[in-house]
């Protein structure tokens, strides 16, 4: 699919060449996928922290052995 010249936008930083709505996409997309990573590694947190304190208490996890 070729762009026309005057519809295209040209990302250096990024090294992205597309329309205003592709790129918008493209933008919304990282940002969900940074969204999402940051609250996997906040419920990583907290199954650890759940999995230490039954620990701890000498008895076994309610969440289980597996993540």
């Amino acid at each position: 699919m070729c762009l026309p010249k005057e519809n295209m936008i040209v990302d250096s930083e990024a090294m992205r060449v597309g329309n205003r709505d592709g790129l918008s996409w493209m933008e919304s997309m990282e940002r969900e996928t940074r969204v999402q990573k940051i609250i996997n590694a906040q419920q990583k947190q907290r199954w650890f922290r759940a999995r230490a304190t039954e620990i701890e208490k000498g008895g076994r996890s309610k969440t289980g052995d597996v993540m």
